[in-house]
């Protein structure tokens, strides 16, 4: 049974980072995709793509029989490395062997095994679900959903079949607020802890979770994501969309932001320090402001600005152990003594 038109197919990519297809030996080396998925190989001009007869040649790197898929100038990459890439559809159900032809490659490792299993069946109410979550078009009329400019090419099939067609109509729009309704979406954002910054990848062909919110641990350690705004919101989400390389592959990123507690503005001449991070003092507490006693007795932290957002943010940082990033600090400045009097004569004022 074919993939329906509707269905949204995935894309698979072929090893892993950074060599993909080219790795020797190949990991992993045996891939479990649906009819209708695509396979994508990244792969440097030393390597070329075939397809063995069987699992017999596929053991032996046998290639009488083959055929060849891609060769060592396919192009179609993205930047200097890999410069080569081809996208293979699994059409039909059952198991292809697919092998490097190049000198030894094959023998080294250089293969994998890759089985077809047929598509899910799915409702006409999950196909129709599906379409809502994918446009964000619940609420609109059975023509409006499926005729927008801004839907996809599989919601544009799915009203090419004639679903509009049906008699009435309203009852196709009730079964279409159903859908809506019963749809699962993704979960919120974990509102917590303060002073953090999550993820919600879609699509991301890296080793990392999809669709699921995971807090950017690194991005708060080494770029204060967790303390700043802007910087998880849009740089990170930056830096997250070239690193899936959603500019070539697609894919969707979501950013979240939990505020840290506001820094205490009192006492006047007082040091403040937040950790997002300390692996290396297990008893301190991260993620909230601790006033700098120490400092303040023995480096004049609540005294002078410098040492409290300098000197100390560089101690805090070696003595747990964590990027500069992971450590800021807040200083409320000393108040200013004002000139004494000079009269009456013969007194005294502190």
């Amino acid at each position: 049974m074919g993939a329906s038109a509707f269905e949204v197919l995935a894309t698979t990519t072929v090893g892993l980072s950074p060599s993909y297809w080219s790795a020797i030996p190949s990991n992993p080396n045996t891939y479990n995709v649906t009819e209708g998925e695509t396979l994508r190989f990244r792969y440097s001009n030393d390597h070329n793509i075939w397809q063995l007869a069987s699992r017999e040649a596929y053991e032996a790197c046998n290639f009488q029989g083959a055929k060849e898929l891609a060769g060592r100038d396919q192009g179609g990459g993205g930047g200097n490395f890999p410069p080569n890439t081809y996208n293979l559809v699994a059409e039909s159900q059952g198991v292809m062997y697919i092998a490097c032809q190049v000198s030894s490659h094959c023998s080294a490792g250089q293969k994998v095994m890759i089985t077809v299993s047929p598509p899910p069946t799915s409702s006409l109410l999950e196909r129709i679900c599906d379409c809502a979550i994918q446009s964000g078009l619940c609420d609109q009329t059975c023509n409006a959903m499926f005729t927008s400019d801004s839907v996809s090419p599989e919601c544009q099939s799915l009203y090419a079949e004639g679903v509009c067609n049906s008699s009435p109509v309203i009852g196709f729009n009730t079964l279409y607020r159903d859908a809506c309704t019963a749809c699962p979406t993704a979960s919120p954002a974990p509102s917590g802890p303060p002073g953090s910054c999550y993820v919600f990848l879609q699509g991301c062909n890296q080793i990392v979770q999809n669709n699921k919110w995971v807090r950017d641990f690194w991005g708060e350690e080494n770029r204060q994501s967790g303390v700043d705004r802007l910087t998880c919101e849009k740089t990170r989400r930056r830096s997250f969309q070239t690193w899936c390389r959603m500019d070539i592959l697609g894919g969707a990123v979501t950013m979240h932001f939990n505020a840290p507690n506001l820094a205490p503005t009192s006492p006047a001449g007082s040091c403040y320090f937040y950790l997002t991070h300390c692996p290396l003092q297990a008893a301190i507490t991260s993620n909230t402001w601790i006033r700098d006693h120490w400092g303040e007795a023995n480096r004049q932290s609540g005294s002078d600005r410098i040492v409290c957002e300098k000197t100390r943010r560089t101690g805090f940082a070696t003595w747990c152990g964590t990027p500069f990033a992971a450590v800021t600090m807040h200083f409320n400045v000393l108040n200013s003594i004002p000139p004494a009097l000079t009269s009456p004569s013969r007194s005294c004022y502190i």
